[in-house]
């Protein structure tokens, strides 16, 4: 027994795994379309995001340039405090040098006098290095005060060479000359409050500048008088200056009551207004009234020590106004740094708590959309088909359509688009099983058709082939031939049918069938079997149970070869055996051919 040919079957279409969908040929890949979900909501946060790091590092910046700007008011208001103290020292200076000319300048003097050069030095390096620290951050009028300032005190060094050489004559220039310096210095402290826009401080530094002003004018009249006690008589100008002096402090005095608080009004009545105070203006008036210095029954170191007193206890509240403006600026600074690290921690909340709430927000879009396209794809190229396949496998189609539902189960607009993808999968697969239904009916009227005609072509053929046993006449028996080939064309179709509906031909056979049968037997199937010429090697057989499924294909093979060739043409129909064990059979026309 032969062995059965080997049929070499197509591979069967893998089912594709989901993958992600091609961008659309049209649009620009740019297009904010075209970008995905996940990208524009990353764009929607980064935008809003870099909008409060911007607007959040402003107002941050502006916190912190405040927070600099109150760190300059308050190294100008201890440079301040130190100025104070320089002008202090430069006023005694200029006084104690007025008495040093006025005296004729004796050596014992002078020892003094260098003692207080020490004191006037030990503040001007002070004042010297914080005022060097004036850079370009600070107001340009500052640094022009500052820079004068410093061009002051570097002149101070030739000013006490003039007092100490004698080529002045009198005192009167350089108590001109020191005076513009204390002048130059306290102008300065007015810079202090300029950039505060704080009134408080502003207020402090105008009572501070006015306690100032009236300070050297008490100092300068110390000076004229001192001088003039020690001359015991008055130069031409020295009435006007002291008058000039007086009208300047009181006038300085109403500045320092219009600017200065209640309690700093009554720190300066308890500390200066004593009876001392009180008799030296009573004496200085007797002294500019009368013209000399004769009616005053006071001795120049009486005269120096009793205004100093007074000038010290104007010192005493001065330091306290310029230890206030201190204070009062230090207090700025640390509220402007305290706003500025709160600012920036209060943005930063912020902005962290908006990131976070708008991330969760993201989140809860992003992942019910990331699981409905991953369901969505996994059913279009697995789950649908494979639900067809078996509805299409299954004898009886289901009665219900059960399908497994989208994995987002929230109400919004994704969870809508969930259920309706849910309601066309139900869809489809209804469908499958409606076309299942009716792929059955056209199976069943297929099989019913053909076992009909089958019945109808095996009595046809019993009638036919009693025919021919008794049929004598060669032309009939000819005819009934052509009846027999004709009816058993017509059995092939019917057995189409059968192949069309999915079941098996009726036909079978148990015994094997040699190859040259077998094929003889395909070429009768066919109308032009004549035009069949066959070339088969002689001793193979094929298993009898694959005879007939064998049989009809070479019929349709051979039959195709027939259609599609020249009716004037053969067919050759050869068949051979393999090494492998298996048959090889060969149709061969000479015809024009079939597309691929």
């Amino acid at each position: 027994m032969g062995q059965s040919p080997e049929v070499e079957l197509p591979a069967a279409r893998p089912v594709r795994s989901p993958a992600r969908p091609r961008r659309p040929a049209g649009g620009p890949f740019l297009a904010l379309s075209n970008w995905r979900v996940t990208s524009r909501l990353i764009a929607l946060i980064a935008i809003p995001t870099m909008m409060g790091l911007l607007l959040g590092g402003l107002r941050v910046g502006a916190a912190a340039s405040t927070a600099s700007g109150f760190g300059q008011v308050r190294q100008m208001a201890l440079l301040a405090q130190q100025v104070t103290g320089l002008a202090q020292a430069l006023e005694d200076e200029r006084d104690f040098t007025a008495g040093y000319i006025a005296a004729g300048r004796p050596d014992t003097k002078f020892a003094q006098l260098q003692g207080q050069y020490r004191v006037t030095d030990g503040w001007a390096a002070q004042v010297q290095r914080m005022a060097s620290g004036i850079g370009a951050s600070y107001p340009v009028q500052t640094q022009d005060k500052a820079a004068v300032v410093l061009a002051r005190l570097a002149d101070l060094p030739g000013l006490r060479a003039v007092a100490a050489v004698g080529a002045v004559p009198d005192t009167s220039p350089l108590i001109t000359e020191y005076s513009a310096t204390i002048s130059e210095l306290i102008a300065f402290n007015d810079e202090v409050a300029q950039d505060s826009a704080n009134p408080a401080l502003a207020d402090t530094v105008r009572t501070l500048d006015a306690l100032s002003r009236m300070k050297d004018d008490a100092s300068l009249q110390r000076g004229i008088l001192y001088a003039a006690l020690v001359e015991r008589q008055f130069d031409l100008g020295t009435p006007q200056a002291l008058t000039t002096a007086q009208t300047q402090q009181a006038s300085d005095e109403t500045a320092f009551q219009t600017s200065a608080t209640a309690p700093q009004e009554s720190l300066f009545d308890t500390t200066v207004a004593t009876p001392s105070m009180d008799q030296n203006q009573v004496l200085e008036s007797l002294m500019v009234d009368s013209g000399t210095t004769q009616v005053a029954n006071v001795t120049p170191g009486q005269w120096y020590t009793s205004m100093s007193d007074t000038i010290g206890r104007m010192r005493n509240v001065e330091s306290q106004l310029a230890a206030s403006v201190v204070a009062q600026s230090q207090v700025l600074q640390q509220g402007a740094q305290r706003s500025a690290v709160l600012t920036g921690i209060l943005s930063l909340a912020l902005l962290l708590t908006v990131l976070i709430a708008t991330f969760i927000v993201a989140r809860s879009m992003v992942r019910p959309l990331r699981t409905l396209r991953s369901d969505a794809l996994e059913i279009a190229s697995v789950r649908l088909p494979q639900k067809v396949s078996e509805i299409s496998d299954a004898e009886e189609p289901p009665d219900s359509v059960d399908v497994m539902p989208v994995s987002v189960h929230s109400i919004d607009e994704i969870g809508q688009v969930a259920r309706a993808f849910d309601q066309v999968h139900r869809e489809a697969v209804r469908l499958a099983g409606n076309e299942a239904m009716l792929r059955g009916s056209m199976n069943a009227m297929f099989v019913s058709l053909s076992r009909r005609s089958q019945s109808l072509l095996e009595r046809l053929v019993r009638l036919i082939d009693s025919l021919e046993q008794s049929e004598d006449d060669p032309g009939r028996l000819s005819n009934l031939f052509t009846m027999d080939h004709l009816v058993t064309r017509m059995r092939r179709h019917s057995e189409n049918l059968l192949v069309l509906a999915g079941h098996e031909p009726a036909r079978k056979r148990a015994e094997p069938l040699a190859l040259t049968d077998m094929v003889r037997a395909a070429a009768s199937e066919i109308q032009q079997y004549n035009r069949v010429v066959l070339n088969i090697q002689p001793g193979m057989a094929v298993s009898g149970q694959s005879v007939n499924d064998i049989v009809h294909l070479l019929a349709e093979i051979i039959e195709n070869a027939t259609l599609f060739s020249s009716n004037d043409s053969q067919v050759h129909v050869s068949g051979h055996s393999l090494d492998s064990g298996g048959i090889l059979i060969e149709v061969t026309d000479s015809g024009i051919g079939v597309p691929p």
